[in-house]
């Protein structure tokens, strides 16, 4: 019989449990259920395994060598200098929406300047697309670029969602029940259509699903007010799914299968019967830009 050897890389682990991977805090663009069709899995015994590498590849997606940019909506404030005066434009990061724009008129960071209207004293570009990268004041305005850095704050909604809409988030097709804002026992009015690795929105609360029970008792396990949301009560009330680019949602799946078939053989290079060897690599840098290509920022 053929000798099956493996070559190990020195101090690397030789297994892994489900406990030593725990659910991630959330914005996982792909599902469990969907990772381990792909997978093939059927056990439920790794699911924190597979949660946890799902939202690492997440993140992943969004580096230097794939889409360069996050897809989740994030509420916030960020503040801004003024563009340089032969730009006439503030560019960006993605940006679905403002709520709130003023100015620190006096360089003491008060930011009680002036409050800017949309459509009145600035425009959101490009036109018709989102997300919007950059910030034009419109011809007539009687405002002007404040002189100080720091001199914009900006409360908004962040990241580039799904490419294609200022609100990417769809109608799950269920209603959902919290009975307070640190309540994280979710009551489903039916299961399959919220799943582990989602994020929900119920009012202009979001929320990560870290779980779901599948024995028709229809509870979820959740982690509160994410992206930026404050956690509130919420009684039957309809479910929304955020969205994400398909290929996003695919590129992530195909990092994770990666990571997990790595995990699997924890800290193996390559593996060989006979004479036949072969390497175990990860998706190259090509392979990855080819996938997020048209994600890309």
């Amino acid at each position: 019989m053929a000798d099956y050897t493996l070559d190990i890389q020195e101090g690397s682990a030789v297994s892994l449990s489900s406990s030593a991977v725990s659910a991630g805090a959330g914005n996982c663009y792909a599902t469990l259920t969907e990772l381990k069709a792909m997978l093939g899995i059927t056990s439920t015994s790794k699911d924190g395994v597979l949660l946890r590498l799902l939202e690492a590849a997440s993140r992943e997606a969004e580096g230097p060598s794939c889409a360069r940019r996050v897809f989740y909506s994030e509420y916030g404030v960020r503040y801004f200098d003024p563009p340089a005066t032969h730009m006439g434009y503030l560019l960006l990061p993605d940006l679905l929406s403002i709520s709130e724009l003023v100015t620190d008129e006096d360089g003491d960071l008060d930011y009680t300047g002036d409050a800017w209207v949309e459509g009145t004293d600035f425009v959101l570009g490009p036109a018709n697309i989102w997300p919007k990268t950059e910030l034009r004041l419109t011809a007539n305005t009687d405002e002007a670029w404040p002189s100080y850095e720091r001199g914009l704050k900006i409360t908004g909604v962040w990241g580039a969602g799904n490419l294609g809409s200022a609100d990417p988030w769809r109608a799950a097709g269920v209603n959902g029940t919290l009975s307070g804002a640190d309540d994280t026992s979710l009551a489903l009015s039916a299961e399959g259509a919220v799943e582990a690795g989602h994020t929900i929105r119920m009012g202009s609360e979001q929320i990560y699903v870290a779980s779901v029970t599948s024995d028709g008792s229809g509870q979820a396990t959740v982690v509160r007010g994410v992206n930026g949301t404050t956690a509130a009560s919420h009684d039957s009330v309809a479910i929304e799914l955020a969205e994400y680019p398909a290929d996003v949602v695919q590129g992530t799946l195909v990092l994770a299968c990666e990571a997990w078939n790595l995990t699997a053989k924890a800290g193996v290079v390559s593996e060989g019967i006979g004479n036949f060897r072969q390497s175990l690599r990860g998706v190259s840098g090509e392979v990855k830009g080819r996938i997020f290509a048209r994600t890309r920022r």
